[in-house]
């Protein structure tokens, strides 16, 4: 089992350059993209001296293995209140990720008004817990990521929602292992991430529904903040599929706290490429 904040963290090594380690408690076929995206967020972080991210944009340049990764940071816009900062990301000299990431203080005056609402879910203590092994994964809509030691890090229960056939929606509420939530805004951020980016697939593959076998690897991932850290274990992530065509999908997904609040909002594309039968 891994820990989030442990298995993202950055050591600095010179000037706007950092190391980690890409560690195999968070694997699906590969490095689970949501959490590369979360080391490149820690080294921002580090880098901005400012409290908590604002957005994240990354893309996935090529696939990533279990080893050291070095980080170059460059600050792009500098003022009292932001940071604009770009995030390069190489193993051996090939380069895995670049990220985009905005930093801002948290001493920022402006309006305060919920301008969405949560969906009516179930709490999670009224869900049964889903144990994701290749036997119990053909029966979820996680179906399509089922396998790989990255699920032993989360505890997930899912709603089944059928309310609206044509908009089919995953919702899920997650909670990390061994630790919930982090005091760290820049950690306990990864928890959105991670969360985002794990919930579209599934969503998009629910949404095709038997629409053959295909592989669909990450170009971008895209994660806005709304929200400082929730003080709650759990999220709830809603996803759903919102395109499919020209070797191309996408999908959006958002977090919110037990209590409503929107916590982060984001989407993904995916290059997909059917599989010969």
């Amino acid at each position: 089992m891994g820990d989030l904040e442990r298995d993202t963290a950055v050591e600095r090594t010179g000037e706007g350059r950092y190391r980690a380690v890409v560690s195999t408690d968070w694997a699906l076929l590969g490095p689970v993209g949501g959490y590369l995206a979360g080391i490149a967020l820690r080294a921002a972080g580090a880098h901005s001296g400012l409290p908590r991210p604002a957005s994240l944009s990354c893309q996935y340049l090529s696939r990533a293995r279990f080893d050291a990764v070095d980080l170059r940071v460059e600050c792009q816009r500098r003022s009292r209140s932001a940071a604009a900062l770009t995030v390069l990301m190489t193993q051996r000299g090939t380069p895995v990720l670049s990220a985009q990431v905005w930093a801002i203080a948290d001493d920022i005056a402006g309006p305060e008004q919920r301008l969405s609402h949560p969906p009516d879910v179930p709490a999670p203590e009224q869900l049964a817990e889903i144990v994701l092994d290749p036997q119990v994964a053909q029966r979820t809509t996680a179906a399509a990521t089922a396998t790989g030691t990255f699920w032993r890090n989360l505890e997930l229960r899912c709603v089944d929602d059928r309310s609206r056939p044509e908009e089919p929606r995953v919702h899920s509420w997650v909670r990390f292992r061994p630790r919930a939530r982090f005091a760290d805004p820049w950690v306990d951020a990864c928890r959105d991430v991670i969360s985002i980016d794990t919930g579209i697939l599934p969503a998009v593959a629910m949404a095709l529904g038997g629409g053959g076998r295909f592989v669909a690897p990450s170009m971008d991932l895209y994660v806005a903040f709304h929200s400082p850290a929730a003080a709650d274990d759990y999220l709830l992530v809603t996803a759903r599929g919102t395109a499919a065509g020209a070797g191309l999908l996408s999908g959006t997904a958002q977090t919110r706290s037990p209590d409503g609040t929107l916590l982060a909002s984001g989407a993904a594309q995916f290059l997909c490429r059917m599989l010969r039968a």
